[in-house]
């Protein structure tokens, strides 16, 4: 996985603080040291094709 964090999101870090996934793994994810398992790759990508919506679940 090369890329976690979409490009027009800000920060990493406020990518990790907004969907909940500790900023440590995001960046283990994006260095390459480590993979998503099944559950984290399956929330990643309903984190890419409903953001908004995953936002205002976790807000709520």
């Amino acid at each position: 996985m090369v890329a976690v964090v979409p490009e027009n999101y800000p920060v990493a870090a406020n990518f990790s603080s907004a969907y909940r996934i500790p900023l440590a793994t995001l960046k283990g994810w994006e260095q390459g040291r480590r993979q998503p398992d099944a559950t984290a790759a399956a929330y990643l990508s309903v984190i890419e094709k409903l953001s908004a919506e995953t936002r205002a679940a976790l807000e709520s």
